[in-house]
């Protein structure tokens, strides 16, 4: 798995705090959840997505935590094959 953030999501920082922010269509039941809060490890990570690496090379440089697991499980954070890239590959 070549991890990438779903092009409805960035990564963005306010205040030494960094959130995912949702920017697409609000349908229920994701619609209560357009702003995650990251935790400074996760962030790092997500931050490392560039395309380029496997998981597993990230996480050799980064500590691996569970909310990057959910945020996989909840298609957040995909493989760069899944990415779609905009409203016209729905």
């Amino acid at each position: 798995m070549i991890p990438v953030l779903q092009y409805r999501w960035q990564l963005e920082c306010s205040c030494e705090q960094a959130f995912l922010v949702y920017y697409g269509l609000r349908n229920p039941p994701e619609n209560q959840r357009q702003k995650i809060p990251l935790d400074n490890k996760t962030a790092g990570i997500i931050r490392a997505c560039d395309g380029k690496q496997t998981l597993g090379e990230l996480l050799k440089h980064h500590k691996n935590t569970a909310l990057l697991y959910d945020l996989i499980s909840r298609k957040i954070v995909v493989d760069q094959s899944e990415k779609k890239s905009g409203p016209e590959d729905m």
